[in-house]
């Protein structure tokens, strides 16, 4: 008897634990990560909303790191509605009752609209410093004369042409020892001058990827590509890991560059940016520029007739230059020869 009690018990607990995995997983719907996909994206795709990308990581739980999703990961997506706000309780005057004495004057007031308070600066900071990871996660690339100089990628194991995330590269890079992390960078080329007769402001480089030596090979190394930002090709050059942007408070609270910037490239050697797009300045940390700030951004005309073309955010700076963000409050595209303006 007792033995029937049990059996129908656990049998009980099963049928439960197997509504409720059912429940949850018709409220998840897979997906396949493709090249570029981050958690700010598949949220916004998939929930309209990018900043309810932690709903996402929730319920991935092998996700260690929001910010490092790889092609070829599933990830599940939750589809369920957030929760609806709570209702406000009005909570009602009791009813005046007349004691026939008169009743006092009153006084009003006249109305003030309620103004919005500026977000603490942790929270602005935290923005700021998700934006600038999201960016990190896609390359972002500097306009530089210091071209990498500690060895090249050779080949990868897909046709000794092309690699990607989790695939094994062989590289020339002399003194590299197994466990050391590179980062892989492609030139694209000398920047042409925004003036005639002016100087190039320098070559642009590429981020393209991060690699991990794992072993020598033949007087050379093998390495895993631990994050690729676009495909790795052969010749690709190699150097430090490329540095993920801090914001500070500091930074924030700089009123203005020393010297005027101006727009020298755009990202992969574009004509014109539009909204998410990364674009170079040749101006940098020398001149007051860092990581986190916002500025407007203008056609390089008189005064009187330049044209608002939108906002940057800094995204990286080296002593010499600055890589930037348009904005999505930019209204019209930016092009090199542009110029900033006021801190936002």
């Amino acid at each position: 008897m007792k033995k029937t009690i049990l059996t129908a018990a656990l049998l009980g607990c099963v049928a439960i634990m197997t509504a409720k995995m059912q429940a949850t997983a018709d409220e998840l719907t897979p997906h396949l990560v493709q090249e570029g996909d981050n958690l700010w994206s598949l949220s916004e795709h998939y929930l309209s909303d990018p900043d309810r990308w932690s709903e996402i990581w929730q319920v991935n739980p092998e996700l260690t790191n929001p910010h490092w999703i790889y092609p070829g990961q599933i990830v599940l997506i939750p589809l369920a509605p957030p929760p609806p706000p709570k209702e406000e309780v009005v909570i009602k005057p009791p009813p005046i009752v007349s004691t026939g004495e008169p009743l006092p004057m009153q006084v009003t007031t006249p109305f003030r609209p309620k103004v919005a308070e500026e977000p603490e600066v942790d929270e602005r900071l935290a923005a700021i410093q998700a934006e600038l990871a999201r960016q990190y996660d896609r390359g972002i690339g500097m306009v530089t004369w210091e071209l990498p100089t500690e060895g090249r990628v050779l080949g990868s194991e897909v046709g000794w042409h092309h690699a990607a995330s989790h695939q094994t590269v062989l590289i020339d890079a002399p003194g590299a020892q197994p466990g050391q992390r590179l980062g892989i960078y492609r030139d694209l080329g000398r920047v042409d001058a925004q003036r005639y007769l002016g100087k190039s402001p320098g070559h642009l480089l590429a981020d393209v990827g991060i690699i991990k030596v794992i072993a020598p090979e033949g007087g050379k190394q093998r390495a895993v590509v631990e994050r690729s930002f676009t495909e790795i090709k052969q010749g690709d050059l190699l150097g430090p890991v490329p540095p993920v942007p801090e914001v500070t408070a500091e930074s924030l609270d700089k009123d203005a560059y020393t010297i005027p910037a101006t727009v020298v490239a755009v990202k992969h050697h574009r004509m014109v940016a539009a909204s998410d797009n990364v674009v170079y300045l040749d101006r940098g940390e020398n001149d007051g520029l860092a990581p986190g700030q916002s500025f407007t951004v203008h056609s390089p005309d008189s005064s009187k007739n330049a044209r608002r073309r939108g906002e940057l955010l800094i995204l990286r700076v080296t002593p010499e230059r600055a890589a930037a963000l348009v904005t999505s409050a930019s209204t019209n595209h930016v092009r090199p020869g542009d110029l900033l303006g006021q801190v936002r």
